[in-house]
Formats: structure tokens, sequence, C-alpha cells
């Protein structure tokens, strides 16, 4: 094998490494808090698994299938036409990142011990899958500020947040993520009211903007228990 085989068989392995980690949501999760190297390394060392796992799995099949089977005649065909090594299996590793992940990920709030299902529905759905794996990485992993937040949105207790601007939002969280540190951090809050700090004192001024669009969704709220309630029942 050359030089540029090998970086194109390392190459193809780093991007099914990638689009494991992608999908997958308990790497997912690690993968977006990582960056530089970090992220490249994890993107390998997923690859390397994966393509090891192919590559044994091809070479127990192998024995078992007749010489003249349409998967060996497959894999020939591949093979020849791409004038790269063990291309078959390259590819294999590509399709079988996506579906390994896809495959795993109907299990993932079990592999993380998550909830089964959140009590709050804060926008009258339960959480999918992936919000409750990544609530359960959070607060086992998140940092600090993120676990706050974490645990405003899932008891729905009200929050103060004050901005550099000195205005100040009072409300519940809807949504938090998991990096709340990234420098493209946002958070969805339903504010109750709006006001602004003192310039000097930074004591908050009596001047409030009130949003009654809260009681609004404290009342939807009420009424989805009662249905939730009803339907049990």
């Amino acid at each position: 094998m050359g030089a540029g085989s090998s970086a194109i068989a390392v190459l193809v392995l780093v991007i099914s490494g990638f689009i494991f980690n992608l999908i997958f949501h308990p790497v997912r999760y690690f993968s977006s808090r990582a960056e530089g190297q970090k992220l490249f390394f994890m993107s390998a060392g997923s690859g390397i698994l994966l393509g090891a796992l192919v590559f044994l799995v091809v070479s127990g099949l192998k024995p078992f299938l007749p010489t003249d089977s349409w998967p060996l005649r497959l894999a020939q065909f591949v093979n020849q036409s791409i004038p790269v090594p063990y291309a078959f299996r390259l590819i294999l590793a590509l399709i079988g990142s996506a579906a390994l992940a896809s495959f795993l990920n109907l299990f993932s709030v079990r592999i993380v011990r998550g909830a089964k299902e959140r009590q709050q529905h804060l926008k009258g759905e339960p959480r999918n899958r992936a919000q409750r794996v990544y609530d359960r990485l959070t607060d086992a992993h998140g940092s600090p500020m993120a676990q706050l937040f974490r645990r405003a949105a899932d008891n729905q207790t009200l929050v103060m947040l004050t901005l550099k601007s000195r205005k100040i939002y009072c409300g519940r969280i809807f949504e938090a993520p998991p990096n709340i540190d990234a420098a493209d951090a946002c958070i969805e809050i339903l504010p109750s009211f709006s006001a602004y700090r003192d310039k000097d004192s930074l004591r908050m001024g009596e001047a409030r903007t009130e949003y009654p669009v809260i009681e609004l969704w404290i009342a939807r709220q009420r009424l989805y228990t009662l249905e939730e309630n009803i339907r049990l029942l």
C-alpha cells in the first residue's frame, strides 16, 4: 500500500468516525465540547474502532460464503473499480458508521441511564431521545452554569439573568445548550418581566415591563396536565 493509498484509507476512517460521533447522541454531546486536535483524535479513534470491527466481521464471514455469492462478487467489483486497497471494506466502514450510530441511538437513553420521559413538557410535547440524553449527561458532566440552567428547566423555577447591557430578564428556562460556555451558546427563556440595573449601584430599578404571555403558558401547561390525567383515567 503506497503513501497515497494509506492517506486515503486513514481519511476514510476519520470521516467514518466523525459520522458516528455526529449521529450517536452520547458521543455527540462530548464532541460538541471538543475543539481542534481533541475533536480530530476523537473522530480518528472512533473511525479506527469501526474499521477494525468491519475488518473483523468481513474476515469472519468470508470463509462461510460461496466463492460465487453476490457479496463476494460485489466486493471484488468495488476493489477492482476503486484503486485503493480494501476499498470495499472502507466503504462498509462509512455506511456502517451511520447505521451503527442510528441503531445505538434507539438505546441511547438507557446507555446513559437517563429518564424515560421528563415530567415537564415545556412546549406541550415530551422531550425527544437526544434531549433526554443531553440532559442526563449535563447533570453528570456539565459545567456548574449548565447544570444550574438544566435544573431550572426541569423544575421550572424562575431565574433572573442580567445582560452586559444591564438589562434584566426574569422568567422560566425552556432550553439550555449542553455547552453553555461556547461563544455561540444561547438559552431559550419565557420572560415574566424585564428591568434595568442602575449603572452606578447596579441595583434593579423600580420600572418593570411585565409579560402576560407567561400566564397564558402556565394555563396551557395546566390544561395539558389535566388532559394527560383524563387520558390516563
